[in-house]
């Protein structure tokens, strides 16, 4: 039947340690730990000893499935064996094989370097009971003190290189697994390179918590956030840990459940055994509820403007006033966010976003409304390469688009009810009460942002501003990109509601609706198209649609005008928006994502800054010619399919080389 896994029964033996594989191939021999798994051995498995380090000789074993044709990428999973046993024991007692025939997916099993004991770290009493040689065998190495420099973590990252060389392996779907001592083998690999893997998996091996802790309680990692599964570790009497054993269970978990940003811990039963998974927690609760707060006012703050007495040119200057704050803050965004707990710093940027907010519905001048408009953007350029970096470091590496894309679904609900609510709210109440429920709105945003849990920075390299840390190079190309296409979009937020109520449509905040519609539609559709065939493929047709929008902008004079508008609108840019921000995140390395973040928003903001005093400077323009307000309008949405037109070339002009610089990721 289709799914299920064949148990072949064999002739069980236990005395399998010293057994090698050529005596076993081709028999009904029973090869496996205890003979308590009936797998005999996989007639597809491959053994190769070479020098892949040093001069030493290395023995791993490849299994790939019958149905591998190489015409596609396929996962790889790395597994690696207990103490004393060896790959090809590893590959028959997993049953990885029989799920790799299943699933399609290439199997690594490599052996430790010396006596089938890999090299771990341990706690220092540990370590000196247990590393004099004994007539078992069983004794540790000493770990070098950088894990990079461990022979037996960089066999494993040369052989992966091999499986890439040979195989059509997907970089983004390599997957890390151990077995009691290659369970804690596995997890050390995690803690110090868990952003090479997509996941980490394992049994029977818990980590010692004076490796996971420092003396001062804090948690040691360099890699941050990875999906790990841990399963039924307190049901084995596992070797060293003795009595202790529950205890080092509850502390393992508790560090991935602080590395990860989990709030609880999911418990799963499995044919009434206690299993436990460690997922990525939602650190983003708060995004719909932020983002609803956000579309209401934005929306609403330059059509207050114009209400206060502002020509279209001082519209444009308001709209754009916060990008200005926002980009002046952002050389220390990069050095903060590596400095500081991100959650205080995300309720310090909610504060004076609030701030702001109360100055919107304190005072009645523009003026007044363009100095709210610096002080959100001082929380604004917090807030937004804060959000897309949580967002991105809770994703496995072959679900970044997909990931981001519903990541942004919360501004895609916030877009179709935000600026409806905002006009209901000042038909019913004016703006000054308006603006005090988004204070409100944004106060509950603030609360939850609070009950978040970050990773505990490293401030060993202190609070340094450096251009290294506030912009990251390797993603100028998509941030010149983000400017253009953002300054473009802009334009619909500045001036839609302006342009609506001149075309005589009442009901344009279904404009917004219509908008959200479609961005609940493509976001998730174009991540998938994205993760599996290319941003490429997604990308240059979402820039040809956003175009094609402002086209129809520019000559709607009727609510379903609008709404069509809207809809190809959001098809569009909600195309572009996150895979360029995806295609930031993948530019860089895990460590590097804030400032890459950091460096995409400068992009959205010098649009921000720039394209709306544009629109409005030809809005007026047009005016003094003595065309209508209306006219003035659709001409500057004709113009803005310029910059997106410039967006276009530049990608397919650096195509060739943002893939090649990706693959190389």
């Amino acid at each position: 039947m289709k799914g299920n896994i064949k148990i072949v029964p064999g002739t069980p033996n236990d005395d399998n340690r010293e057994y090698l594989p050529e005596a076993i191939k081709h028999s009904d021999m029973v090869v496996n730990e205890n003979g308590n798994n009936s797998q005999v051995y996989p007639a597809r498995l491959q053994e190769f000893t070479e020098a892949v380090v040093d001069s030493a000789p290395s023995t791993w074993y490849e299994y790939v499935p019958a149905s591998y044709d190489g015409s596609r990428k396929v996962p790889l999973v790395v597994s690696l064996h207990g103490g004393l046993m060896t790959g090809w024991g590893q590959a028959i007692y997993s049953s990885w094989t029989l799920v790799a025939d299943r699933e399609g997916f290439i199997v690594l099993f490599p052996d430790a370097g010396a006596r089938r004991i890999w090299i771990v770290e341990t706690e220092k009493k540990t370590l000196e009971a247990f590393s004099k040689p004994n007539p078992e065998g069983f004794y540790l190495h000493t770990p070098p003190e950088d894990p990079a420099d461990n022979r037996d973590i960089r066999v494993i990252f040369s052989l992966i290189e091999k499986m890439k060389q040979k195989y059509n392996i997907d970089e983004d779907r390599i997957f890390l697994h151990g077995m009691s001592m290659g369970d804690i083998m596995s997890s050390q690999i995690a803690r110090y390179f868990g952003d090479r893997f997509a996941g980490q998996a394992g049994s029977a091996g818990v980590t010692w918590p004076e490796v996971l802790w420092d003396e001062e309680g804090r948690i040691r990692n360099r890699s941050g956030p990875l999906s790990v599964w841990q399963t039924r570790m307190e049901y084995d009497s596992i070797p060293l840990h003795e009595e202790e054993t529950g205890e080092f269970v509850r502390l393992n978990r508790e560090y991935w459940k602080q590395v990860n940003g989990c709030r609880s811990l999911p418990e799963i039963k499995i044919e009434g055994e206690n299993n436990f998974a460690f997922y990525r927690g939602e650190q983003a609760d708060f995004n719909m509820v932020l983002n609803l707060t956000q579309f209401m006012m934005n929306a609403l703050v330059p059509k207050y403007a114009e209400y206060l007495g502002a020509t279209p040119a001082i519209v444009g200057v308001v709209s754009s006033m916060f990008a200005l704050t926002a980009i002046g803050i952002r050389p220390v965004v990069g050095p903060a966010t590596g400095y500081f707990r991100n959650n205080r710093l995300l309720a310090a940027a909610l504060a004076i976003i609030l701030l702001a907010f109360v100055c919107y519905g304190i005072f009645d001048s523009v003026e007044v409304v363009i100095m709210g408009r610096l002080l959100h953007g001082i929380g604004m350029g917090f807030l937004a390469p804060l959000t897309l970096s949580l967002a991105s470091n809770a994703l496995p590496g072959d679900k970044i688009a997909q990931g981001i894309g519903i990541f942004s679904l919360g501004q895609a609900v916030a877009t179709a009810f935000g600026p409806s609510l905002g006009i209901e709210l000042v038909n019913a109440v004016g703006y000054h009460r308006t603006f005090f429920v988004g204070t409100a709105m944004m106060a509950v945003v603030l609360l939850m942002v609070l009950r978040l849990q970050t990773d505990a920075p490293d401030k060993s390299g202190g609070f340094r501003i450096s251009l290294d840390n506030v912009v990251a190079k390797e993603v100028l190309v998509p941030a010149v990109m983000m400017f253009f296409l953002a300054g473009a979009y802009s334009c619909i937020n500045s001036f839609i509601l302006i342009y609506g109520y001149a075309s005589g449509v009442e009901e344009i905040g279904l404009f917004f609706t219509a908008y959200a519609a479609f961005i609940l539609f493509s976001r998730p559709f174009s991540g998938k198209i994205a993760d599996k065939y290319g941003l490429d493929k997604s990308l240059v047709p979402g820039m040809l649609m956003f175009a094609l929008s402002f086209v129809l902008i520019s000559f709607s004079r009727s609510l379903p005008m609008f709404i069509l508008s809207g809809a190809v609108s959001a098809f569009g840019y909600g195309i572009c928006q996150p895979l360029v921000q995806t295609l930031c995140m993948k530019l860089v390395s895990r460590e590097r994502r804030g400032v890459a973040g950091n460096t995409n928003y400068i992009g959205v903001d010098l649009g921000y800054l720039i394209m709306p005093p544009i629109a409005g400077a030809i809005v007026s323009r047009a005016q003094s010619r003595g065309e209508t307000l209306l006219a003035g309008y659709s001409e500057m949405y004709r113009w803005m399919m310029i910059p997106i037109g410039i967006a276009l070339l530049i990608f397919l002009a650096q195509r060739r080389r943002l893939k090649a610089m990706v693959l190389n990721d």
